[in-house]
């Protein structure tokens, strides 16, 4: 059921481990992307995106895991010519983002 909820929303959804590697990515998320799921997981937010090394949505994953804080960040990621406002969960396995 929780599946079929994150694939209906109309929001990027991705969940994330406490290495930053991608376990879950909801369909909207793939097309925000422009990456499809089978390309990011399993894999890590720097690996599938190395850019976001100097972002201050990569720090902010980083605080939310260490803090357990949410936080709501915008931010825009040039190689996708695109602005995110992304909204970051501490979850027990990592992060949850949702994300427009």
């Amino acid at each position: 059921r929780l599946r079929d909820l994150l694939d209906s929303i109309r929001d990027g959804f991705v969940a994330m481990d406490r290495e930053l590697r991608y376990t879950y990515v909801n369909p909207t998320a793939e097309v925000l992307f422009a990456t499809p799921a089978r390309d990011m997981l399993g894999r890590s937010l720097l690996e599938v995106f190395p850019q976001a090394r100097e972002l201050e949505f990569h720090r902010a994953c980083e605080r939310v895991l260490a803090s357990g804080r949410a936080e709501q960040i915008e931010q825009n990621f040039q190689p996708h010519d695109r602005w995110y406002d992304n909204h970051l969960y501490p979850t027990a396995e990592g992060l949850a983002v949702f994300f427009e």
